[in-house]
């Protein structure tokens, strides 16, 4: 099933789907919110980037962006599930089409994640990837936000919007190239929050696309005291 965003999907067929607790990937019902262990599976054994968030076609192949010799600001970058097929309709459901309930089945996949990922780290704060106050505005939420607040709770890891702000309007960035990312971002985000001295943060958004958000978030939080940056995102595109 392909979601068509002409439907009204706060109707009947969420009704009727959601208390089944399906498979965002496969669509297959599941006794938890989230996927499946088929696709988590399918997932965990697909090819990564070493370094960054990215699913790439060879075992031990650097992404495009990491290969070019881009410095990433954060130490690590890991996504549950590749940004594809149903997975990604989902994605733009939850971000611009208010379908916010999604966030428990993506804040679980989030903890799957970070027990994969991160279990072994210490991490002393989570932050999600701010929005702009205009676009905050014009949405009314930040998905990214949703998630990492539930993560949060579920870890017992301290958790604040106090460390990072988005200070600049952008242009979207579907269509740019990495280096036109991270020129459009450039000056986009500021903190003067001094409760990030020494932390190590995990950092939480919806998508890894060219990790140039990512890359300047973290460089941020890092002038701004922070110790270590970790990044995971619900999702990562296939390069």
């Amino acid at each position: 099933m392909t979601l068509s965003f002409s439907d009204d999907l706060s109707g009947s067929m969420v009704q009727l789907v959601f208390p089944q607790r399906i498979c965002l990937a496969c669509g297959s019902p599941v006794s938890q919110p989230g996927i499946c262990d088929a696709c988590a599976q399918k997932a965990i054994s697909m090819p990564r980037c070493r370094h960054c968030a990215a699913f790439v076609l060879d075992e031990n192949e650097l992404c495009p962006s990491c290969l070019d010799g881009h410095n990433h600001y954060f130490t690590f970058a890991r996504a549950v599930y590749p940004y594809e097929d149903r997975m990604r309709d989902w994605i733009q459901a939850f971000k611009y089409y208010n379908k916010t309930y999604l966030r428990r089945p993506f804040a679980a996949m989030l903890f799957d994640g970070y027990q994969l990922y991160f279990a072994d780290k210490e991490i002393d704060l989570i932050v999600p990837v701010p929005l702009s106050s205009g676009r905050l505005k014009e949405r009314g939420y930040n998905q990214s936000a949703l998630c990492a607040q539930l993560l949060a709770k579920r870890l017992k890891i301290p958790y604040t919007e106090k460390g990072l702000l988005r200070v600049k309007e952008t242009v979207a960035l579907a269509e740019l190239s990495a280096k036109e990312r991270r020129s459009c971002l450039r000056d986009a985000f500021s903190t003067s929050w001094t409760g990030l001295q020494g932390k190590t943060v995990l950092l939480i958004d919806d998508i890894f696309t060219t990790g140039a958000t990512a890359s300047t978030c973290a460089k941020e939080l890092l002038d701004q005291g922070a110790k270590t940056i970790y990044v995971l995102t619900i999702t990562a595109v296939v390069i």
